[in-house]
């Protein structure tokens, strides 16, 4: 036909020559106007990652719309083979790798031909969940005055080696005796030597423990090297630490950036072997900014619990410190020790062995602050109910949850996904847009190119794009000061915003929007739409682990409250990727129509409220 004759050659002309089409029936509900809603038939054209992407904007005579160019091998393995979270994997056809041709630090490595090849294990009920290897890591550092930089004192590392992630921990359960082992390196200060008796300490330590529990080393490279053999040695499958996504292994691989430690080393951090560094961002001096994608990158092959990220997100503290956490959490005292405090311990080995204590303490409890709040089982429940990566549930990327959870289920369902398009996209995009309604008097041609992109931005006076409200929210009701002193009635409306959607069924599939970006009515259609069955399901699943808690004790309680929590989570963010801007299902009519109906429900409720008290 002519449509595929056309497609093939605007391929040719990319150099994909190997590509296979095939017409389709799918729906689609989403916000592009371009995209006809509804089913329809639809060429799918499948062709390798090696070869170029076609660009999103292509058009030909009989085509006019591209949906699917820039997605993600990653995303799509996970979508179309149905993996959601932490799994038992079926893999067939494969063929283990030769030592010389491995790409990763593995103990064992297999390539498969097709990702059709692996599937989830569906009887994977009577398998055991196996354990995993925690390293709990934490460093000491000195700032150079002169370049203004840390520069690593010491290092320690707090292993566990029998970790459960289908079920939370007592302390008794994860410290017993051989479960645990420990390790702290640490090197002199430039110029300088170590003081008399800390040569003989350590080696009597090490002679106690059977094992090298205390290195010393002479320069701040041979540490890192130190550093990287034992946790190589220790293979950990998680790396913990109290905001060790934004200071730890940010200083710990620019560390080893600047002291040239070589490649067959560094790469240890992670899985993957690699031979050139990836690029790192500068240090981020915001405390808790969570890891860089250069950081990432190289830890790649294990997951990184951020104990700080994790308390911010599960508990309400006046300060997220680890000394703050320790006190409130644990019940334990911390010692503070600063960068500039560390210097001048090295005067006795006495005060040294004290920052080698400092070091293990702080490691022990980032590491028991991950077992108080039961971190693994609860983001292992959430990546496995929204189907998205366990690493990314762990640093808190709540709208990436949503997105995969909507992404499964859509594609269930045979619907074309929405496009991603990158923030730093999105606002290219809408700055090109309202640029030209400035200068075509708001005939914004480009601006249709590209109908999923959002223009909610407005520009400050230094160019900065700052985003303000594009749409009502939720209604908030001004307090009534003065001194109560009869009784007041807290009304708690039960998960408010899922239950709306339900109640009205509201989703992309039932809501009908118009062009002209007014305000959509109600649905009338009876069919259930996509998001009220998602909503509906979690609710009910929640409710049923609920029944369950009520009966159960002991950590079995713990485990059932682990589940409903994770259910209620994942059920009260739906809202919120409908009404967020960066959202892959970002849908404002439909985000105004549920707030639309909350302030109906609440101002009919206050006033039912006024009548019945007066």
């Amino acid at each position: 036909s002519g449509l595929k004759s056309e497609v093939a050659e605007k391929l040719s002309d990319l150099n994909v020559s190997n590509f296979v089409m095939t017409p389709v029936k799918r729906n689609y509900a989403f916000e592009r106007t371009d995209v006809p809603i509804g089913e329809q038939y639809v060429l799918k054209i499948n062709y390798p990652y090696k070869d170029p992407a076609v660009p999103a904007d292509l058009r030909g005579d009989h085509f006019h719309a591209l949906l699917g160019t820039n997605n993600s091998a990653l995303e799509l393995f996970l979508i179309k083979r149905k993996i959601k979270g932490p799994s038992w994997l079926s893999i067939s056809k494969f063929v283990a790798c030769p030592s010389t041709q491995r790409v990763s630090w593995c103990k064992f490595e297999v390539t498969v031909d097709s990702p059709k090849d692996i599937s989830v294990l569906m009887t994977s009920n009577t398998l055991e969940v196996p354990p995993v290897v925690v390293a709990a890591v934490n460093l000491k550092t000195i700032i150079n005055e002169k370049h203004n930089v840390h520069e690593i004192v010491s290092a320690s590392v707090i292993c566990c080696h029998q970790v459960k992630i289908d079920t939370p921990m007592r302390s008794e359960d994860w410290q017993k005796r051989g479960t645990i082992s420990h390790f702290t390196v640490m090197r002199k200060l430039e110029g300088s030597i170590f003081p008399i008796g800390l040569t003989k300490e350590a080696s009597d330590r090490n002679q106690k423990a059977g094992s090298n529990v205390l290195a010393l080393e002479s320069s701040e490279r041979a540490l890192l090297n130190r550093l990287m053999i034992e946790l190589s040695k220790l293979d950990c499958d998680v790396l913990v630490g109290h905001n060790i996504s934004g200071f730890d292994l940010d200083v710990l691989l620019h560390r080893a950036q600047t002291c040239k430690v070589p490649s067959s080393m560094w790469s240890k951090i992670g899985r993957l072997r690699r031979s050139v560094m990836p690029r790192l961002t500068k240090g981020n001096t915001l405390y808790g900014s969570g890891a860089s994608p250069g950081i990432m990158s190289c830890i790649a092959g294990r997951l990184l619990c951020d104990t700080y990220l994790c308390s911010r997100d599960l508990l309400r503290e006046v300060s997220y410190s680890l000394t703050q956490l320790a006190e409130t959490q644990l019940k334990k005292d911390r010692r503070e020790v600063s960068p500039h405090d560390i210097p001048p311990m090295f005067q006795s080995a006495g005060t040294l062995l004290k920052l080698v204590e400092y070091g293990e303490t702080d490691a022990w409890l980032s590491l028991e602050l991950m077992f108080h709040l039961s971190v693994l089982p609860l983001t292992r429940q959430l990546t496995n109910i929204s189907g998205n990566l366990w690493g990314k549930t762990l640093q808190g990327a709540r709208a990436q949850r949503v997105e995969y959870l909507l992404l499964h289920s859509f594609h269930a369902k045979k619907f074309i996904i929405p496009d991603k398009f990158a923030a730093r996209n999105k606002e290219l995009n809408s700055a090109k847009r309202k640029l030209n309604a400035d200068t075509e008097g708001g005939n914004a041609a480009d601006g249709a190119a590209d109908p999923s992109i959002d223009d909610e931005v407005h520009h400050g006076d230094q160019g900065k794009a700052r985003k303000g409200p594009s749409y009502a929210g939720g209604l908030v009701l001004e307090p009534k000061k003065g001194l109560y002193d009869k009784y007041i009635l807290l009304l708690d409306f039960n998960s408010l915003y899922p239950s709306i959607i339900q109640e009205f069924n509201i989703c992309f599939t039932t809501v009908e929007r118009s062009s002209d970006g007014n305000l959509p009515n109600l649905p009338t259609s009876k069919a259930s739409g996509v998001l009220p069955e998602l909503l509906k399901s979690l609710v009910e699943r929640r409710r049923m682990v609920k029944s369950w808690l009520k009966t159960a004790s002991g950590l079995k309680r713990q485990q059932f409250d682990i589940q409903q929590q994770a259910l209620k989570l994942t059920a009260n963010s739906m809202y919120g990727c409908l009404g967020f801007s960066n959202s892959r299902f970002f849908a404002k009519p439909l985000a105004e129509l549920i707030t639309l109906q909350v302030r109906t429900y609440f101002l009919s409720f206050r006033s039912r409220l006024t009548n019945m008290y007066n």
